[in-house]
């Protein structure tokens, strides 16, 4: 009885370090180059993988299976990748987080406001990143600089654009 007791528990113990593994959470970094800042811990990890790209729409077409079973899209400060990420997001019903920063009005000539002025600063930028959902929602983070997080929790997929036109094809 003691030895099928020590099985037991032997097993039980087997059974939630499973339980936590499977629960381990899976994390992609994508930069467009490899940096020298990122953490160690990510580095060394079964569950980090780190992919040099950038985050556009050739991307999102490129790595369509990697997305289509993402949990969540994050980008703090993610300069360029911002609208892309919004995008990407929204036309795969994944929730996301953005914590934009940079405009540049000179590379998206394009961005307009409900209003029709360009994008030109960060205010305008929320309020352009906002007006393509209704359900998109914006907090501030507890740290200094740029931290207001503008943030969707999943759906329907809801917007059509060139980026994910093979999810719906």
């Amino acid at each position: 009885e003691r030895y099928s007791r020590i099985k037991i528990e032997v097993q039980e113990q087997e059974d939630q370090e499973q339980k936590q593994k499977s629960q381990q959470l899976r994390v992609t970094l994508v930069e467009p180059e490899l940096r020298k800042d990122i953490p160690a811990p990510l580095l060394n990890n079964d569950n980090a993988t780190i992919v040099c790209n950038s985050f556009d729409e050739k991307f999102a077409n490129d790595h369509l299976n990697l997305l289509e079973n993402a949990s969540l899209l994050v980008g703090l400060h993610p300069d360029q990748a911002t609208e892309a990420i919004v995008d990407v997001a929204l036309s795969l019903g994944i929730p996301f987080a953005v914590v934009p920063c940079c405009v540049f009005p000179k590379l998206f000539p394009q961005r307009r406001l409900t209003s029709g002025q360009r994008v030109k600063n960060c205010g305008g930028f929320l309020r352009y990143l906002r007006a393509k959902h209704v359900d998109i929602e914006t907090a501030l983070l507890d740290f200094e600089g740029k931290n207001r997080v503008l943030y969707w929790k999943g759906g329907e997929k809801v917007l059509k654009c060139e980026t994910c036109k093979k999810v719906d094809d």
